[in-house]
């Protein structure tokens, strides 16, 4: 029984770090690409936004192989922390469509578990409306910035925007790291109590008695 034990640990530890290593692995390619192309570019973009889903992606079987169950609403808000400094380089509509609705998610789902009255409703509304405003003037904003910007003098802003484009990509390798030391070491924590948990309950092994001579 020991050994049986040992050996479905060791499986589904194994099963584990497979499946962690190969979204860890697209965590990571999508987010390189997006480096790579730029926030430029359509492929940069699409590549970063693909890193964001990773990330959920790489949340849910976090939350699915630990047992979260109702408590949803922690995974969609540490989603939501986690690529924030990816929406913020991103500048992109559909990556703070996304944001906001992970909040917005995870304050009904916060709700429904605590109890749905009118002024939580009133609450979440108030929420959606005041970060909805928020994300739209903050884009037309950047966006006539950028615009009057390019249009002062050219080659100076050719260096500019050469410097933001690496500033841009070091941020998304910040963000990157960050969301892998923020993993791994919840992944690390979680294991170890399994392992504690999975050697409690093992049965202890009856002595060996030795007969006198």
């Amino acid at each position: 029984m020991f050994a049986r034990a040992s050996t479905d640990f060791a499986w589904r530890l194994e099963v584990t770090i497979l499946v962690f290593s190969v979204l860890q692995g697209l965590l990571i390619a999508t987010a390189l690409l997006a480096g790579h192309f730029t926030l430029d570019t359509a492929k940069g973009r699409a590549a970063l936004f693909a890193a964001m889903s990773c990330c959920g992606a790489l949340l849910a079987f976090f939350g699915q192989r630990y047992h979260v169950g109702a408590d949803v609403y922690p995974l969609l808000v540490s989603w939501a922390v986690l690529i924030l400094p990816w929406v913020l380089v991103s500048r992109m509509l559909s990556a703070w469509c996304l944001w906001l609705g992970l909040l917005n998610l995870a304050l009904l789902l916060y709700f429904g578990q605590t109890g749905f009255t009118p002024l939580n409703g009133l609450v979440a509304s108030l929420f959606f409306i005041a970060s909805s405003m928020a994300a739209v003037f903050w884009l037309k904003r950047e966006r006539r910035t950028t615009h009057h910007a390019a249009e002062i003098n050219s080659e100076p802003q050719l260096v500019d925007h050469n410097t933001v484009k690496h500033n841009r990509g070091g941020l998304i390798l910040i963000g990157l790291m960050l969301i892998l030391a923020v993993v791994n070491q919840a992944i690390w924590q979680k294991e170890q109590g399994l392992a504690s948990g999975a050697h409690a309950q093992l049965p202890a092994k009856k002595p060996t008695i030795v007969p006198s001579k």
